[in-house]
């Protein structure tokens, strides 16, 4: 795995072959993140012990801070050392796990495609009962991480591009208006020997400098907002918790302030060093010695500010009306006031039903104690992000095979769960005390279904 990424760890060491065997000792590599949050980057975390579902792990090894993963992950083990677990042996209870490959040089991904499409039909022909209808799909790592993404970041990054525009056009208009009621300052200038090479070095240097400290107040608002806009992004996006300032960002901000001065201050900088000495010295500095070829430039900009606002403007007004309706769309339970907490139970401490039920049971009654609460329920998953997918067939037709079974969403709940999300009850009942481990087996199925 850790070849195949190509990043080594910053120290220690990854797995050798003997800790990626079948019953070979726990070890384990963590991430710079953990590193940072746990252990304040203690110079002596390799060969610490960390406890991970009540078994203690020696650290041998930290990634580099640019190590990622879809997850996120913080803690790598070995997958060969727990593959003698009965689950993992299972054809049909087979946990989800993802395969990563590095392509051979000149060996497309279509290619790969075609190869994994002959591999999983030998597949549904030698296990038909599990592999039927199955296939792989083969996706480059940097889709997988912001493929759905990508467009969005495009259009956010193409709003940025024309806001910059916008606002070199607008200083271009300004300088190049400023140039013309200068006009009597460089017409001296040149009469006293300036150069135009000269004054379009002035032009440009104070052109820099407006650019420059536009350049580092948007550095600073960016630094400012930062912590507000990550924590309005989507948490699935693989690492915009990590997005940062540093000598790389402040040097491309300098770069763009740079660019931005020679393309949108060269202009009125020639058009100042080319106005007409004579009558610049009879007409002062009314501005009138400005040919009317710079005059229709200036209105040019004008133009083209308004034509580059108006699509953001529209841009800007579909948003805020897809925000609108989103807000008044209904979701089949209210959010307002909803609040959720996700862990996992350590499964060698809670590694029977009725463990699980007991500290379910306490979890709920402390919640419900905290003033204020209403209602507390507990469930397999979180609204909207899809449960457990499971089959099934109606009782009085005969069992079909996996691949033929209907597929259901499956939640398993406990507590108030359907008056805490204010989900109405269509029909029959919720559930009650009375169902128990020992009594009927009951579900409450949707509409849907």
């Amino acid at each position: 795995f850790f070849n195949i990424i190509g990043l080594p760890p910053q120290i220690g060491r990854t797995f050798s072959e003997e800790e990626d065997k079948v019953g070979a000792p726990p070890v384990v590599v963590i991430s710079d993140r953990l590193w940072q949050r746990a252990f304040n980057r203690d110079a002596k975390i390799l060969g610490q012990a960390i406890t991970l579902h009540d078994q203690s792990y020696t650290v041998i090894g930290v990634m580099p801070r640019q190590m990622t993963s879809p997850q996120d992950t913080d803690v790598w083990l070995s997958m060969i050392r727990r593959s003698n677990n009965g689950v993992w042996m299972s054809r049909t209870i087979h946990p989800m796990i993802y395969v990563w490959g590095k392509l051979k040089p000149r060996v497309t991904v279509e290619q790969t495609r075609t190869e994994m499409k002959g591999i999983a039909a030998r597949l549904e022909k030698t296990y038909p009962d599990t592999n039927r209808g199955e296939t792989a799909v083969v996706t480059p790592l940097l889709d997988n991480l912001v493929g759905k993404y990508r467009t969005n970041l495009g259009l956010l990054l193409g709003a940025v591009g024309l806001v910059l525009l916008i606002a070199c056009a607008n200083l271009a208009n300004l300088f190049a208006a400023r140039g013309a009621a200068r006009a009597r300052e460089f017409a001296i200038h040149a009469a006293v020997g300036a150069t135009r090479g000269q004054i379009i070095k002035k032009l440009l240097i104070e052109s820099f400098v407006v650019a420059l400290l536009g350049g580092a107040l948007g550095f600073l608002f960016a630094v400012w907002v930062r912590n507000g806009l990550v924590a309005l992004s989507p948490g699935d996006v693989s690492r915009f918790q990590e997005v940062s300032f540093d000598p790389r960002v402040l040097g491309f901000t300098f770069l763009v302030a740079s660019v931005t001065t020679v393309l949108f201050g060269l202009w009125p900088a020639w058009q100042a060093s080319h106005a007409d000495v004579q009558v610049a010295l009879k007409e002062g500095s009314s501005g009138s010695g400005d040919p009317p070829s710079a005059k229709r430039a200036r209105d040019w900009l004008v133009i083209s500010e308004i034509a580059l606002t108006l699509p953001l403007l529209v841009a800007a007004g579909l948003v805020l009306k897809s925000f609108s309706r989103l807000q008044s769309l209904s979701l089949g339970y209210e959010p307002r006031a909803l609040f959720t907490a996700r862990f996992e139970l350590p499964w060698r401490i809670y590694n029977n039903r009725e463990k699980i039920d007991t500290f379910g049971k306490a979890l709920l009654d402390k919640v419900r104690a905290i003033p204020g609460v209403q209602n507390a329920a507990i469930s397999s998953n979180g609204p909207l992000m899809g449960g457990w997918q499971t089959g099934f067939w109606r009782e009085e037709n005969p069992r079909p095979q996996p691949s033929d079974m209907l597929n259901g969403d499956l939640e398993v709940v406990a507590g108030d769960y359907f008056q805490t999300l204010k989900v109405p009850l269509v029909r029959g009942r919720t559930f009650n005390e009375r169902d128990t481990k020992d009594s009927p087996r009951v579900i409450i199925i949707d509409q849907a279904m």
